[in-house]
C-alpha cells in the first residue's frame, strides 16, 4: 500500500494488473490472504464443475469430487489456487474457452453469463493470459472444425470469447487513463521481452554487435559488461555489475530503456532469428516438463 500518488512507481507499475489488486483487496478484507486462496479455488472449482458437467452429463456425482480429488493430488492447481498472484487464471481462461466454443448449448445463460465474466477477469489480470488465447484460438478453431464441430456454436463461441478481450482491455485502458488523468503521469512496464531476449542468449549477441561504437544505439549498451544471463538479475538486480534495468537508477533512463524494448527485441530477432526461436522452443519444453 502507498499513501498517495507519487509513491507509484510508474516505470513499472503498468505490469500490475489493478483489477487483480481490487480483488485481492476485497478478499483479503473480507477474511485475510486466505479468503483470496478460498475464492480463487472456488472459481477453479466452479469452472472445472461446468467442463464436468458438461462433457460428461450422465456422469455421477461421485466422479466430480474423483475428478478434483485428482487434480488435488495430481496436479499443480492446488499450488497455483494459493499463490496470491493471477496465474491460476491462466487454466480458467483455457477452460471458459473450451466451455464457450464446444458445449456453450449445454449451459444456462446465467453459466455463460458468469463464464464470459470469468474470461473478461481472467485476460484483465495478466496480459500473458489474452496472448496465450489468442495464440490457441487459431489451433483450436482448426482443430474443431476438422472435428466436424457445429460452425455456428464455434464462430459464436470464438466471439464471445474476443468480446470478453475487448472488455478486458477497456477495462486497462480505463483504469490507466484514469490515473494518468489524477496524476499526469502514464504508467509503464518493465522489459520483459528485452530482458527475456538476454536471458536466452541470441539478446546478448545483438547487444554485443551493436554496442561496439562511441554512437551507442541502446541505453542497454551501458550494462554490456553484466552477465544478463538471467531474467530476473536483468530486471531487478540494483548493481550494475549483474542487473540493468534496475541497475539504472534513474527513472528517465528507465523509461528510455522501456521505449527501447521493441525495437531491441525486433533487432535481435532480426539479427538471429533460428538462435531466437530455438531458445524460445527450449523454454517452452522446460515450462511444459
Amino acid at each position: 500500500p502507498v499513501s498517495d500518488d507519487d509513491q507509484i512507481d510508474v516505470t513499472i507499475m503498468g505490469a500490475r494488473s489493478p483489477w487483480f489488486g481490487f480483488f485481492f483487496f476485497v478478499t483479503e478484507h473480507m477474511g485475510g490472504i486466505w479468503a483470496t486462496a478460498a475464492a480463487q479455488a472456488l472459481i477453479c472449482a466452479w469452472i472445472v464443475y461446468l467442463l464436468w458437467r458438461a462433457a460428461a452429463p450422465g456422469a455421477p456425482e461421485w466422479s466430480y469430487l474423483a475428478l478434483m480429488a485428482g487434480l488435488t493430488a495430481g496436479s499443480t492447481l492446488p499450488f497455483f489456487t494459493t499463490f496470491i498472484m493471477p496465474d491460476v487464471f491462466a487454466g480458467v481462461a483455457a477452460v471458459g474457452f473450451v466451455l464457450l466454443t464446444v458445449f456453450r448449448d449445454r449451459l444456462g445463460w446465467l453459466e455463460k453469463a458468469g463464464v464470459f465474466g470469468v474470461l473478461a477477469f481472467a485476460y484483465v489480470v495478466h496480459t500473458s493470459h489474452m496472448l496465450t488465447a489468442i495464440a490457441a484460438v487459431i489451433p483450436a478453431v482448426i482443430v474443431l472444425l476438422l472435428l466436424k464441430a457445429p460452425r455456428c456454436q464455434v464462430f459464436t463461441g470464438v466471439a464471445l470469447c474476443i468480446a470478453a478481450m475487448a472488455v478486458s482491455v477497456l477495462a486497462a485502458k480505463a483504469y490507466d487513463k484514469a490515473f494518468e488523468m489524477r496524476t499526469g503521469h502514464a504508467l509503464h512496464r518493465p522489459p520483459f521481452l528485452m530482458a527475456r531476449v538476454l536471458a536466452d542468449g541470441p539478446g546478448r549477441d545483438y547487444l554485443h554487435k551493436v554496442c561496439k561504437g562511441p554512437d551507442n544505439p541502446y541505453v542497454l549498451c551501458r550494462s554490456i559488461n553484466a552477465p544478463l544471463t538471467k531474467s530476473d538479475d536483468i530486471l531487478w538486480e540494483e548493481s550494475a555489475k549483474l542487473g540493468a534495468f534496475n541497475a539504472l537508477k534513474s527513472p528517465d533512463l528507465q523509461l528510455r530503456m522501456e521505449a527501447e524494448e521493441w525495437a531491441f527485441v525486433k533487432g535481435t530477432v532480426l539479427n538471429d532469428p533460428w538462435g531466437q526461436f530455438t531458445a524460445s522452443m527450449g523454454n517452452w519444453i522446460d515450462q511444459f516438463t
